[in-house]
Order: C-alpha cells, then sequence, then structure tokens
C-alpha cells in the first residue's frame, strides 16, 4: 500500500511537469496572444472580456496570483482607469505564484512596478505560511490543468482556502471538458491537449465544478460562457456586478 502511494506521487509529479513544460519561453513570448486573442474567442468561444471583466469585480488587496501564467489579466487591471496611478499601485500588496520558474520570472518582470512577492510552488500541496492572509485569490486556467478529475483538484481550493482571510474570495476561470466544446474544433484541440499532458480536462463539468467549491464555500457563483466556467466563491455573501 505504501509503494502504491510513493508511485502515485511519482506518477503525478510527472503529469504536474508535463503540464507546466510549456510555460517558458520562447513560447511565453506568444502566449498572451494566442491564448487571449485567438484561443479564448475562437476556440473557447469565450471572448477574453469575459474574463477581464471577472478580474475586476473581485480582486482586492492583498492578492495572490496562483498559477500566474504570463500575469496578463492584473497587467490589463492594473493598467486601465484609476488603476494606473502611481500610489495605487504601491499599495496594491501581490504575490505570485506558480510552479513554472519561466512564468514566476515572466510574470514578476511584468509586473515589477508593483514589487510582487514570488513562490515557487504545487499547488496540491498546502501553501507556506503567510503573514497576511489574502483577501483575494486569482485561479486563472489553472484547474484543467491539474491532473485527474475534480475530486482531486479540489484539493487545490482547500489549499488556497488556507490562506484566505476570512470573508475573503476565491475567483477565477477554466476550460471545462468535451461536454462543453461548441464545435469540432474546440473537441480537437481538448483531445490534443489531453493527449500532449498540457490539459487534464476532458472529463470536467461545471457540475463537478461547482460540487468541489461547494464543499468549501458558503457561497459560490459559477457561469459558463462557451467552453469556460467563471466562478468566485466565499464564505462572505458576495454579488456580481451587472454589466453595463
Amino acid at each position: 500500500m505504501k509503494q502504491k502511494g510513493i508511485k502515485n506521487s511519482v506518477e503525478l509529479e510527472k503529469q504536474i511537469q508535463r503540464a507546466v513544460r510549456p510555460y517558458r519561453a520562447p513560447i511565453l513570448f506568444f502566449y498572451d496572444v494566442g491564448v487571449y486573442k485567438l484561443w479564448n474567442p475562437f476556440i473557447w468561444k469565450c471572448p477574453s472580456l469575459h474574463l477581464e471583466e471577472h478580474f475586476k469585480q473581485y480582486v482586492r488587496s492583498p492578492h495572490l496570483e496562483a498559477g500566474c501564467g504570463t500575469g496578463y489579466l492584473f497587467h490589463r487591471y492594473m493598467t486601465s482607469g484609476k488603476q494606473a496611478i502611481d500610489n495605487v499601485k504601491q499599495q496594491f500588496r501581490l504575490t505570485l505564484l506558480d510552479y513554472s520558474p519561466g512564468s514566476l520570472k515572466w510574470a514578476a518582470r511584468r509586473l515589477k512596478d508593483y514589487t510582487p512577492c514570488t513562490i515557487r510552488h504545487n499547488l496540491l500541496r498546502p501553501l507556506p505560511p503567510v503573514s497576511l492572509p489574502y483577501e483575494s485569490i486569482c485561479l486563472n486556467y489553472v484547474l484543467h490543468c491539474v491532473p485527474s478529475s475534480f475530486t482531486d483538484k479540489e484539493k487545490v481550493i482547500v489549499n488556497l482556502k488556507a490562506s484566505m482571510a476570512p470573508g475573503g474570495i476565491l475567483f477565477g476561470s477554466t476550460i471545462l471538458g468535451k461536454s462543453s466544446a461548441q464545435s469540432y474544433s474546440a473537441k480537437l484541440v481538448l483531445v490534443y491537449y489531453n493527449l500532449l499532458g498540457s490539459f487534464h480536462n476532458v472529463l470536467d463539468t461545471e457540475e463537478g465544478l461547482i460540487e468541489a467549491l461547494s464543499n468549501n464555500f458558503h457561497y459560490v457563483d459559477c457561469r459558463v460562457i462557451g467552453s469556460v466556467a467563471l466562478f468566485a466563491a466565499s464564505d462572505s455573501k458576495f454579488q456580481r456586478k451587472t454589466s453595463t
């Protein structure tokens, strides 16, 4: 039994390494254009504006970007409107977390104006202790990369909640599986990415995501646009803003 656990742990680590392998230069140089300008609107049928508006609704300080990628959404938020004011930049407490050294370096350089703290960490393990709990945690395009079903992906949610302030909010997005694909192209891309090991989401469903969030939070909001589920969860009641 003990041997089996070690074997599973080794296999899981291999799968995680395969999932984060693409997140390095030169691929990161094209990542934003590929994902936010092409894949989102044309393959997943969820224009990136929806992800930007979702981010804007829930981000607070101190904030954790869990699986920070290139730091795209935070950068878009902080360089628009009143967030661009220098004193807002200085007051915002930002932490970047990722298991990919390439992503951490890329996002930290991009967001250097906000003097972010960086943590290289596997989200399937408990997070390091924090001196100041996070008021918001963004989990953008991470869960569909985590190996196995939502039963196991829920460990990520459990680990993140342990670092949240009371009444803090966990929000983000994930690409759902084949049942949500709205085109033949989307189904082909899903199958291909799962074969590569970059995605682990063929059977991911909105119901599975809601169940995993509801097991850990009192209040959950989830909506699906195309193949993408946008979610938010907290132990304090919150309300999604209506788009104008």
